[in-house]
């Protein structure tokens, strides 16, 4: 008997865990003077996300949405309200369990974080010979590689950082209702930029808006109180944020400038009688900002001066108008968002008012950082995530501005239109960048899986694989480097000489129809591609989902090799759909086939 007491209490401990609490809240709930059918609406609630998830899940659902159902019921609000944030909390909880969910250091760009699990080196992002200077992007994960080195551990981190960029809104749009204010934040939650930025590990920006948060907070707090510790917060926020992405200083010093300048024609006769010197000491923030971002741009200079040019850029240019139609296509709410602006700035002059000091400067600091992309000719959606997380806030307090002003009725019917269009339009844009990355992992979890176990079965255990198709992308190299290395987080050797020696035991060479500078994959990497026109017989021949592969040549590699795995991407249909019926930038790939092959050559 008290062995199966032990058995089930070892075999269930999640489940007992998450459990107690659940009971001790129904207590409460029971206790408290909640209507009686949101008490059985909370409660059911709780058993139903106990009973339907696994209960490895419980500890990210259960905890977060019982401490706040704590602090929710001491705060005395309304039944509607708390049904509403109880519904919040279960997005937020699902949100959390997509990020952790299947993942195993596959994604892209996730290397770097491989070989610094593998070989203790912290990470390193400055790269002066590709003008790349954001030293901090992925320095959270050396702190808890300390403690532990695999992908659920990691994605934890971006977790956490969710969850507190959630609450640190939910405290800086206090002023606000908390419908509208959900409304704002769940907005924000599906920009398909914020998205990607928690789903990729190191996406620099995700950590630019967790200090964006805090320097928000600490930036309404100071113009509110002048206190030396909302001061101090902002300082250390910004000095934060400024070394994750390069621009951020022209976002910065962008705001500091936009408030300073303005500041002096609102203050000239305070300027005139007691002097520039006191106006500035008057003005210790922004001072302080413009410091911080020419401290970095002086920093910047002196890491880059050896290095002219701007290799990363002009090697990924592709033209002003093309930036402007990718993000127009892509991310339409850049556009309403600088049109907003023009709009504003027009009504202020027509007006002949002074611009909000606060809202209008961090507007003008975010068309700094989309101009300086502009300038650079490059885009990528994650780039615009600081700004599309700016244009939400921005946004949503004028239009929340203009709903006090103006005919309920009337503006019901513009808010839903903006959901339907807006809201809608970017979940299902985030969703299908979230099918595409989790397949893409699964995919090559599976791959790699499918190769170990074939290998484990050969007499040599040795591999050439041969990517024929790379050399169509400008990233070739960087992919099969991210392939070697998932390899060799798995376990699997890679050759280091083309001539291979058995006395070191199994290994695996890569070879491409590429000749590169002592056969490197890519230049900051000692990982080694070799040069080979074709396969050899017997050579493993890999197609990648970003290769450049038509149907047609996918028979024909048939008819000269031996497919032995496939992976088809799951529900790619559905995403091209809802592509199509709600209007956002899918690339023209429909005759291509997002799938990993494996063939071998044939003897």
């Amino acid at each position: 008997m008290l062995r199966f007491i032990s058995d089930f209490t070892q075999s269930n401990f999640w489940n007992i865990w998450a459990i107690i609490p659940i009971i001790m809240l129904s207590f409460y709930f029971l206790r408290s003077k909640l209507p009686s059918r949101t008490t059985v609406l909370l409660i059911g609630l709780l058993v139903f996300l106990f009973f339907y998830l696994p209960p490895a899940w419980n500890i990210w659902v259960m905890t977060p949405m019982i401490l706040f159902n704590f602090y929710f019921l001491r705060s005395k609000f309304p039944a509607r309200t708390m049904m509403l944030l109880n519904g919040f909390l279960v997005f937020l909880a699902f949100y959390s369990i997509s990020i952790m969910y299947k993942e195993n250091f596959a994604a892209r760009a996730e290397s770097p974080l491989i070989y610094s699990c593998l070989t203790g080196i912290e990470l390193n992002c400055i790269y002066p010979g590709d003008a790349r200077f954001f030293p901090l992007t992925g320095k959270e994960f050396y702190l808890i590689k300390k403690l532990t080195c695999f992908p659920g551990g990691c994605h934890a981190i971006s977790v956490i950082q969710l969850w507190l960029v959630m609450v640190g809104l939910f405290f800086f749009l206090r002023k606000w209702p908390i419908g509208f204010r959900l409304f704002v934040m769940i907005a924000v939650a599906t920009m398909p930029s914020f998205v990607f930025c928690f789903f990729r590990l190191l996406a620099g920006e995700r950590c630019l808006i967790f200090w964006l948060v805090a320097l928000l907070i600490c930036l309404r707090q100071y113009l509110k109180t002048k206190s030396s510790l909302s001061l101090a917060g902002s300082i250390i926020a910004t000095q934060f944020a400024l070394y994750y992405k390069e621009p951020v200083f022209l976002f910065i010093g962008g705001f500091a400038g936009f408030r300073l300048i303005f500041k002096m024609f609102m203050e000239k006769d305070f300027l005139k009688q007691k002097g520039f010197r006191n106006f500035l000491a008057n003005h210790i923030l922004e001072v302080c900002l413009l410091i911080l971002s020419g401290a970095f741009l002086f920093i910047y200079v002196c890491t880059q001066l050896p290095y002219p040019k701007f290799v990363y850029s002009d090697r990924l240019a592709i033209g002003v108008l093309n930036v402007l139609t990718e993000s127009f296509y892509s991310d339409p709410l850049i556009s309403v968002f600088l049109l907003a602006m023009l709009l504003r700035g027009f009504y202020l002059i027509r007006q002949k008012q002074f611009p909000d000091l606060f809202w209008d400067a961090l507007a003008f600091g975010s068309f700094l950082y989309f101009a300086a992309f502009l300038k650079l000719q490059i885009y990528q959606v994650y780039y615009m995530a600081p700004v599309d997380f700016i244009a939400v806030l921005y946004l949503s307090r004028y239009l929340y501005s203009w709903f006090q002003r103006n005919n309920k009725k009337f503006l019901a019917g513009i808010v839903l239109l903006f959901l339907i269009i807006g809201l809608g339009r970017n979940a299902a844009a985030s969703l299908s960048s979230v099918l595409e990355m989790k397949n893409f992992v699964l995919g090559k979890t599976r791959l790699v899986k499918f190769l170990k176990d074939y290998l484990e079965n050969e007499p040599s255990r040795n591999a050439n694989l041969f990517f024929p198709y790379s050399p169509r992308r400008l990233a070739g190299g960087w992919s099969i480097m991210e392939m070697g290395a998932f390899l060799e987080f798995k376990g699997l050797k890679i050759s280091k000489s083309e001539k291979r020696d058995d006395r070191n035991g199994p290994s695996i060479t890569l070879k491409w129809p590429v000749k590169t500078k002592d056969d490197l994959c890519t230049n900051y990497r000692d990982m080694k591609c070799f040069y080979s026109e074709a396969p050899s017989p017997g050579d493993f021949i890999v197609v990648l989902p970003d290769d450049d592969v038509l149907p047609d040549e996918l028979l024909k590699l048939q008819t000269k090799a031996t497919l032995l795995f496939h992976y088809q991407y799951n529900f790619f249909t559905l995403t091209n759909k809802l592509s199509s019926l709600l209007f956002f930038h899918k690339k023209n790939n429909a005759h291509l086939t997002p799938s990993f092959y494996l063939f071998r050559s044939k003897e």
